[in-house]
């Protein structure tokens, strides 16, 4: 029996479930590093780390992407979520989880100064399954297009 690509899977699946596959008019598509300053040494420690935030997105076809999301908190906690994310209007990509409940989103943010990539966890719903213990992103990780640069390897993390 020969099995479908993830790319053929998820178009198949979510092409028949309602979502609009268009492509987006802003290119997505990059390597986003933005530092983070992250508590060491517990609860109450004012020693501090220089850490980052990482976002990698890449093209797969109109209307689909890959993309892959690492986020350290202040109190050290992490998030991180992967897989492809269907587009879902204008400038929003989605990617729904089969497993569970936790729905990411992508989307062009405008009106925060020079605009770039903010991702939302739709509903606070990922927090128990792509989260550390005190981690979150209902409020969004928004990465600015200066700390975008041209992606150098596809969109698979090393994790």
């Amino acid at each position: 029996m020969r099995q479908l690509s993830l790319p053929v899977w998820t178009t198949l699946v979510f092409g028949l479930s309602g979502f609009q596959q268009t492509a987006c008019a802003f290119d997505f598509q990059g390597e986003y590093v933005v530092p983070q300053e992250v508590a060491v040494g517990g609860y109450g420690s004012t020693e501090r780390v220089q850490d980052k935030n990482i976002l990698v997105i890449e093209n797969l076809q109109p209307g689909l992407i890959r993309y892959y999301f690492s986020s350290v908190y202040t109190n050290g906690h992490t998030c991180r979520s992967y897989g492809e994310a269907v587009a879902d209007g204008t400038d929003v990509y989605v990617h729904r989880y089969l497993e569970n409940s936790c729905v990411v989103r992508l989307e062009h943010a405008v009106g925060s100064g020079e605009g770039g990539v903010r991702v939302t966890d739709v509903g606070d719903h990922c927090r128990v399954n792509v989260c550390a213990a005190n981690g979150g992103f209902s409020g969004g990780e928004t990465f600015p297009v200066s700390s975008r640069k041209p992606l150098s390897k596809p969109a698979i993390p090393s994790w």
